[in-house]
């Protein structure tokens, strides 16, 4: 299961040593990545020396930045060392119905950036079942690698009927996230379908350990 694990280090109050903590755990314990904000790259970057993933996060967490902004941060992201993207759909525009809008941005994100892996979020507890299969169907027709649940500061966290709606779309990976606070939890995430999980520091060592 850990190599299934981004270890996020995303809230506003989480500083220097929660990173350091952070890329120490994903070291020792064979993480995926260790999920950072975009001016701790560097920090991260320094800590792994090349051992272990760094992830980060563009236009997080609400999804509202212009198409130009959103491309120029996830450039600066790979630029800065970032080795995969977690980038949030533009969730007002999709809500608006604006569909062909908001996969054309995503493709152009993905192309921009290629072949570095793109996970995109569609934060879950936003839509209903209908916008989850569509927006994650956006997704793998932009050329995403994973269609990601939630970015763990929307309405709730990942259940496992939206897994199951999106594991249903072919040809994407499925990463659940947010609200995974057990080893349990993230087992059943795993027996669903999902190849990549995205838990917090508080929770981590009562998952892996």
């Amino acid at each position: 299961m850990n190599s299934t694990i981004d270890l996020a280090v995303l809230h506003p109050t989480q500083i220097e040593n929660d990173v350091v903590q952070a890329c120490k755990i994903a070291y020792e314990y064979k993480l995926a990545s260790v999920c950072v904000r975009p001016y701790d790259i560097t920090l991260a970057k320094t800590c792994l020396c090349n051992t272990s993933k760094i992830s980060t996060v563009v236009d997080f967490p609400h999804g509202n930045n212009t198409s130009n902004i959103r491309q120029a941060a996830a450039v600066r992201a790979i630029d800065d060392g970032a080795n995969e993207l977690d980038v949030v759909i533009q969730i007002g525009k999709f809500l608006r119905g604006l569909f062909p809008s908001v996969e054309a941005d995503l493709k152009r994100i993905v192309r921009l950036v290629a072949p570095i892996p793109v996970k995109v979020i569609i934060e879950t507890g936003y839509l209903n079942q209908t916008d989850i299969l569509l927006s994650s169907t956006i997704a793998k027709e932009a050329g995403a690698a994973f269609v990601k649940s939630c970015t763990g500061f929307g309405p709730r966290g990942v259940t496992i009927e939206d897994v199951d709606i999106m594991t249903s779309v072919k040809d994407i990976q499925v990463k659940a996230s947010g609200g995974i606070k057990t080893k349990e939890q993230a087992k059943a995430f795993i027996d669903k379908g999902c190849t990549r999980l995205g838990i917090g520091l508080n929770s981590i060592l009562d998952i892996i350990c």
